[in-house]
């Protein structure tokens, strides 16, 4: 299958200067309304003006204008705001003003300015500022800077830089620009090549961009003040696509596959990461795998619910990643990212490709290419810039060995070679040229051409976008002929045993003598070299020759097959392929049930559309009395160029008034069908029919006697006025007769609604295929039967950028339904509703869990008055504890009084509260205890801890702290003093 080549660009934020052919007119209001603005002034045209800030004092400005005192050698520089801007315009990427564009386009933000306001020029000095705001709906990705050029000549005013993250250009002001302001107005302009924000801005919506109110930007009609983001429609028969953006440090890229939704078998995607990337698979970046629905009208692409590729992984390789998705009838999508690896040192691009297989044979290759910081500066003709890209594209049979690069050179007008650049498959084969003069010396404009250093063995063709295709050089010694048959592999046995072809020397199959007594006709044959023949011994490469189908004769239309013109393979003249595509004739036929037309209501004619697989397929063909009110499509082809067989059908452009479309489809064999169309006229007379109302009462048990209820005929669910009474008289029965089947040659539908009594619920049923109804009344229940239940999560980590976790509802403790995604989006809360309280009488206990539970994090579920709760704490880690070892000391002349008790009780403080946490110090533990793993932090934040002893009678404790983990605890007795007595006493000692 041949490959093709699909490139995509999407540019990221570029500055640059306006070329001077960009023309825009300053418009000057004489309104005299004014808009007040405390923080500078108003003047007559509207504009709020920001007082320019002067950074010294030797200059006499006003509210617009600046003056220089030439005697003054240094100059005061001012910060002119906004105000100098006259235009602000949204561009196509080449310059051109819109107002709608589609959701990728490359864009340009424009701003052009003057030092012209309220009909006076302002002076402006070396080093003087303006700024101007981008608007919140343009994305930015990076910063830059250009040169400001005078509108119309190549002379530069200043510089202007980009700030990404002030969303602000500001423009730095020259000498060359002060010297011109000082004779005459200067006006000048500067751009950013931009893209949507895709989280700002909303596709099919008007955007009302912010900007107008710079300067007199609002009084100019040639500015943007809304712009509208058309819906991005691709192709219905694309099969493979890709697109990516940059956010911050990563590029998200996304494929899509299969929009068409053909049938591929044996499906497996291919994508290889170019340099400077890695690719992600990470929690905050996960490769996202889904099968998707496509709108072709709007191209709307939604998720489907049930994720047909669910289970779907990649599989790494050494330079990018392969899915196999099996057969695939249906869109899939792949969302994944990868980091830049040299962000402090950006390439000009980043790129990979994609390749989709189906039974390992490529359907389709799309190499993608991302922009960065490209620099552009537009000026007069003198210097203005331009830049040229291209691919290198490798248009050989699979498996053949290519080189490993390739020079590529870059022509002028005069052919010659101006630039070279080698590229290589680490690049993508993608070739650029910057900053090219766009005009040559005369002012003529530079056609830049590229070719390529001769690779050996491969013939290079360049084509109009700059892109340059090999093929193998043919052997132009031989010349080959294949046959291709799109037949379902033969699926009708309707492919001849063999076909003759022939080779001549012009185009009226003039016999040409050939080498080697070749005859120049050849029969081909499946297992005579797979339906292929090759002439052989040619010496002259420039010799024409011409290879025809003889048998069958291309000019006969009785050959099932349809015979395709003689084509290249692979690029290579030298070996043709000749297409025979099995044929079909598709009939259509209308017949008229209007009963002779005797109401005269039948069109002349009508037109019929041709549906090839549910597309249309060629221009309406008209059906009248002239042709029998019968079209024939003959030879239409019965296999699409996949070899998929093609289904047709035919439809009326519109139903004639008054007529009902039925149609059938007959296979007269394997290569004619017919459809027939029956148009049907309302009945001259109109069919009535009856609805029959039937009233039941589910308490007759407790109230045997209700009053009359009056019931409703509805047609088409609009009442038709007509009512009836159902009451114990009529047994509560009754019916509408003589009622309109048909109206407009359509059947009606009928309904019935009824007064409902008060404390009573109703229920209307319909037995199938009448027009029976019944009404069943029940008493009102005084309880709810059902209740809702709400689950919310919160993060008790301190942090904001959690990815979604998964809920589940749980009745009685056992899990079910499917689970509930919890995001930012949808407040971390949802409600389950309509669930009924009992359950056999018996009360249904709901609660909700969350499965799986982040890596580190504990859930805990607390109950609430609709619901639960569940929080998610930051479970800590090993490193992440602490302890503390707590000794009592004792100060009290070792227990003189005799009041040391056995044991004290010690509290553990976290921030000075109560943990609930405490230990016992006693003799037998030597008055030492350790509280052990502690969390040394609470929701992110480090814990203090302390403690505090439950007091101990006729003690002072102290706490004296030796490091953040031993604290001792000091209780201090002060013994009671002992006097000692007057009284005395004498003692004898006798020795005998």
């Amino acid at each position: 299958m041949t490959s093709t080549s699909n490139v995509v660009n999407a540019d990221s934020t570029s500055l640059g200067a306006s070329t001077p052919q960009t023309t825009a007119t300053t418009s000057k209001d004489s309104g005299t309304t004014g808009t007040e603005n405390t923080n500078g002034t108003t003047d007559a045209e509207g504009i709020t003006n920001t007082a320019p800030t002067s950074t010294e004092s030797t200059t006499d400005t006003d509210s617009s204008t600046s003056k220089i005192d030439d005697s003054t050698k240094q100059s005061s520089t001012t910060d002119w705001g906004n105000q100098l801007i006259t235009e602000v315009q949204l561009q196509d990427s080449t310059g051109n003003p819109l107002t709608e564009f589609h959701q990728n386009d490359n864009m340009r933000a424009y701003w052009e300015f003057s030092t012209a306001k309220n009909g006076k020029n302002n002076v402006i000095n070396k080093g003087d500022t303006m700024e101007v705001s981008v608007p919140k709906e343009i994305a930015l990705s990076n910063n830059d800077s250009a040169n400001v050029y005078q509108k119309g000549t190549s002379t530069i005013l200043g510089t202007a830089n980009l700030s990404k993250d002030n969303r602000t250009i500001t423009v730095t002001f020259n000498d060359t620009a002060a010297s011109l302001s000082k004779n005459s107005e200067v006006t000048g302009s500067f751009w950013v090549n931009v893209n949507w924000d895709v989280n700002n801005t909303t596709v099919g919506k008007d955007i009302d961009l912010d900007w107008t109110n710079q300067g007199s930007a609002q009084n100019n009609p040639g500015s943007t003040g809304t712009a509208n983001i058309k819906p991005s429609v691709p192709d219905a028969t694309e099969e493979l696509y890709k697109y990516g953006g940059f956010i911050d440090k990563t590029i998200q890229w996304t494929v899509r596959i299969n929009y068409a939704g053909d049938t591929i078998d044996n499906a497996v995607y291919k994508d290889f990461i170019g340099p400077n990337q890695t690719l992600l698979d990470d929690a905050e970046h996960p490769v996202k795998i889904y099968s998707a629905t496509a709108n072709h009208d709007t191209g709307e692409i939604t998720a489907d619910s049930n994720n047909l590729m669910a289970g779907k992984e990649i599989t790494k390789t050494n330079d990018g990643f392969t899915v196999d998705l099996g057969t695939i009838t249906h869109t899939v999508m792949i969302v994944y990212y990868t980091s830049v690896d040299n962000y402090d040192n950006l390439s000009n691009y980043y790129g990979n490709t994609g390749d989709l297989y189906s039974n390992k044979t490529e359907i389709q290759n799309v190499p993608v290419n991302i922009s960065t910081n490209k620099l552009g500066s537009d000026a007069g003709a003198g210097s203005a810039i331009t830049s040229i890209t291209g691919h290198k594209i490798w248009s050989v049979p699979a498996g053949t060995v290519i080189p490993s690069q390739v020079t590529i050179n870059l022509l002028d007008n005069n052919g010659t070679v101006v630039r070279h650049q080698n590229v290589s498959k680490d690049n993508d084969w993608f070739y650029e040229f910057n900053n090219l003069p766009k005009y040559d010396s005369n002012g003529t404009e530079i056609k830049y051409t590229v070719s390529e250093d001769a690779v050996k063995g491969f013939t290079g063709l360049p084509t109009g976008n700059h892109d340059i295709t090999n093929i193998l050089t043919p052997d132009t010694s031989t010349i080959k002929i294949t046959k291709i048959w799109h037949d379902g592999n033969n699926k009708y046995n309707m492919r001849p045993n063999s076909i003759k072809v022939g080779l001549y020397g012009d185009s009226n199959n003039k016999q040409t003598k050939l080498a080697n007594n070749q005859s120049n006709e050849a029969t081909l044959t499946a297992t005579d070299n797979n339906w292929s023949h090759t002439w052989t011994g040619f010496t002259n490469p420039t010799d024409i020759w011409y290879i025809s189908e003889l048998d069958p004769d291309q000019s006969s239309t009785n050959t099932p097959y349809i015979i395709s013109k003689t084509q290249d393979a692979l690029g290579n003249k030298y070996e043709k392929t000749i297409t025979n595509t099995l044929a079909t004739n598709f009939t259509v036929k209308k017949v008229w049930d209007d009963n002779n037309n005797t109401k005269k209501a039948r069109p002349d004619s009508i037109k019929i559309q041709l549906y090839a697989n549910d597309k249309t397929s060629g221009d309406p063909v008209t059906l009248d009395s002239t042709n029998g009110w019968t079209h024939s499509f003959s030879r239409l082809p019965k296999f699409d160029d996949n070899d998929k067989e093609i289904t047709y059908t035919a439809k009326e452009t519109s139903v004639p008034e008054g007529y009902s479309s039925t149609s059938s489809i007959k296979d007269s064999d394997t290569t004619h069908q017919t459809e027939t169309i029956t148009n049907t006229y309302k009945s001259t007379t109109p069919e009535t029919t009856q609805v029959k109302v039937n009233k039941v009462w589910k308490d007759t048990n407790t109230k045997p006697t209700h009053d009359p209820i009056t019931v409703h005929l509805l047609a088409d669910d609009k009442d038709t006025g007509k009512t009836v009474k159902l009451s114990d008289s009529n047994t509560w029965s009754d019916s509408f007769t003589n009622l309109d089947k048909q109206a407009n040659g359509k059947d009606i539908t009928y309904t019935v609604k009824e007064d409902t009594p008060t404390g009573y619920d109703s229920a209307i049923s319909k037995a199938d295929g009448t027009n029976d109804f019944t009404i069943t009344n029940t008493p009102t229940q005084t309880t709810p039967t059902t209740r809702s239940f709400t689950v919310k999560k919160v993060w008790a980590d301190g942090k904001t950028n959690h990815d979604a976790v998964e809920v589940y509802l749980t009745k009685n403790g056992t899990k079910t339904g499917e689970p509930v995604p919890l995001n930012k989006d949808n407040n971390w809360s949802y409600t389950w509703n309509d669930l009924a309280i009992n359950n056999d009488d018996k009360a249904i206990e709901y609660s909700a869990i969350e499965d799986p539970v982040p890596d580190g994090y504990v859930a805990n579920i607390d109950t609430t008055n609709d619901g639960v709760q569940i929080t998610n704490t930051a479970k800590p880690t090993t490193d992440e504890k602490t302890s503390l070892t707590v000794t009592k000391s004792w100060n009290d002349e070792d227990n003189k009084d005799k009041l040391q008790p056995s044991s004290v009780t010690v509290k553990l403080l976290a921030n000075d509260k109560d943990t609930g946490k405490s230990i016992t110090l006693n003799k037998g533990n030597n008055w030492t205890d350790t509280f052990k793993n502690l969390d040394k932090k609470d929701n992110d934040k480090d814990v203090t801890y302390s403690v505090k002893e439950n007091d101990v009678s006729g003690y002072e404790a102290s706490y004296k702290f030796t490091d953040s983990n031993h604290v001792t605890i000091i209780n201090t007795h002060t013994p009671k003093s002992v006097t000692p007595s007057d009284n005395k006493r004498t003692f004898t000692v006798v020795k005998k």
